[in-house]
């Protein structure tokens, strides 16, 4: 069974993996970016839209990256584990992680391109 993407990244954000993910530049539209980004958060707008928020594996001193997934290409959760920095919100996606049964389920590559997933 196929996870949401929204799935995907509260179960990387529990299990304290790093998620791969390829995505447009907001900017432009055009350039394509490849990141390995440590899951931390989900949250939503008042439209329900969510934004996915995450540190950046290979610049965590940035801090926190809100990522649109309307731009993301790609997203995989790889088996590469992380620790969290001090202060980190996935905590708070526990009470999701345990209601849909994460820990029971893998993730299969979400592509979103075309904001189609399959």
């Amino acid at each position: 069974m196929s996870l949401s993407l929204e799935e995907m990244w509260v179960k990387a954000a529990v299990e304290h993996r790093l998620v791969y993910v390829s995505y447009k530049n907001p900017e432009t539209r055009l350039v394509y970016n490849k990141r390995e980004i440590r899951p931390d958060l989900i949250t939503a707008d008042e439209k329900g839209n969510p934004t996915l928020w995450g540190l950046l594996n290979h610049n965590i001193g940035v801090g926190l990256k809100g990522f649109n997934p309307d731009f993301f290409t790609e997203a995989r959760l790889t088996d590469t584990r992380f620790t969290p920095v001090a202060g980190a919100n996935w905590e708070k996606l526990v009470p999701i992680y345990e209601e849909h049964d994460l820990s029971n389920k893998e993730a299969d590559a979400v592509i979103t391109d075309n904001y189609v997933e399959v």
